[in-house]
């Protein structure tokens, strides 16, 4: 039996580990995988460092943070901050940054207002309210590689300045499988 073992063990030891097809590590999910990634934040913890500038309502621009859970292929938690403008009653501009804190990996990524912007806001003395297309590039980080991943998002939203409000996103990515 302990010659077996011994053998065993050598075998092991001096037997290389195949590398998939090509060298390259198999690509992890893109953010569309199975029903797709979504962002939900909601209170009590969903908006922090809120500021809201709306001198003319309907238009305005507001620069928040939001925290919340990540659900689909990176399931943990997510932050974003977003900056948005609005005027007459469409989304004029938007960009925001994201971060996935998930149980299999990390997730990195921007976003920003799709053209034709299509966005639907308000913005009033303390509400801001939208609704964009928007496209992203990803960065997902998992122990065998870094891979990319872009597409489109919709972010929809309502900020109750200084502190309160929601914020949904689903992901839809255009890289190939």
């Amino acid at each position: 039996m302990r010659i077996w073992s011994g053998v065993l063990l050598a075998f092991l030891l001096l037997t290389p580990f195949a590398a998939p097809a090509g060298g390259a590590a198999s690509p992890p999910p893109t953010l569309s995988a199975g029903r797709g990634e979504t962002f939900a934040a909601r209170p009590p913890y969903a908006v922090a460092g809120a500021t809201l500038t709306c001198p003319t309502a309907p238009a305005g621009t507001a620069t928040f943070t939001v925290r919340g859970d990540a659900d689909g292929p990176y399931p943990g938690t997510f932050t974003e901050t977003v900056t948005v403008s609005v005027a007459n009653n469409h989304v004029s501009a938007l960009t925001a940054t994201f971060r996935v804190a998930a149980h299999n990996g990390t997730v990195a990524g921007t976003a920003t207002l799709a053209a034709p912007a299509t966005g639907d806001g308000m913005c009033d003395l303390y509400t801001l309210v939208m609704g964009a297309p928007t496209t992203y590039t990803a960065t997902i980080t998992m122990p065998w590689g870094t891979f990319h991943d872009i597409g489109t998002s919709q972010l929809v939203g309502e900020l109750l300045a200084p502190s309160s409000g929601f914020v949904d996103e689903t992901f839809k990515s255009s890289a190939a499988p």
